[in-house]
């Protein structure tokens, strides 16, 4: 589904295809409550934002993943790292998305 299709483009590098089909991953996580597929949209969301240069973007992302989505005006997704959900290859690549983009942030 989109999460494979996002994977490829970002191994294309394609950053406006990551970041389209990791949207529409992200709403459909949510309108079903898959919590570990939104994270992995999160997280290629972030990818796609460093691939355009934006650290700063991605760096919130990878946070994003690790800490849930607690916006109020939608259902709280929660994190990688939250209890109930120890997604542990997400709570890694969240610190390997948080970590590079901090190195290209520091350039």
């Amino acid at each position: 589904g989109h999460i494979a299709r996002s994977r490829l483009a970002r191994a294309a590098e394609n950053p406006e295809e990551v970041a389209d089909r990791a949207h529409r991953a992200m709403r459909l996580a949510r309108k079903y409550g898959y919590v570990t597929y939104w994270i992995d949209a999160v997280l290629l969301d972030g990818w796609s934002k460093l691939l355009m240069g934006d650290w700063r973007g991605a760096v919130s992302r990878a946070e994003e993943a690790l800490r849930g989505n607690d916006d109020v005006s939608d259902e709280v997704i929660p994190g990688a790292s939250d209890a109930r959900v120890r997604y542990q290859w997400g709570e890694r690549e969240a610190s390997q998305l948080r970590s590079q983009a901090l190195v290209v942030g520091s350039k």
